[in-house]
């Protein structure tokens, strides 16, 4: 858990203030930066599974599509 919490702190989505706790950052383009990081490994994850079982690119977009109301 330490491990963890340090992780964060050093990529500084959270803080410590030293009487009253940690917090996470209110930081949007930070917070927006690695939303898109972990969005774009999670796409990249599910391309090549995929891809393993033999889908498309576009079989796997039209699978993401229906899943998500086609937003």
């Amino acid at each position: 858990m330490q491990k963890a919490l340090q992780d964060l702190e050093e990529q500084q989505l959270i803080y410590t203030e030293r009487t009253n706790g940690k917090f996470v950052t209110e930081d949007k383009k930070l917070i927006a930066k690695f939303k898109k990081q972990l969005a774009t490994n999670a796409a990249k994850n599910y391309l090549a599974d995929t891809q393993k079982i033999g889908a498309t690119f576009d079989e796997a977009i039209n699978v993401l599509q229906e899943i998500g109301g086609g937003r």
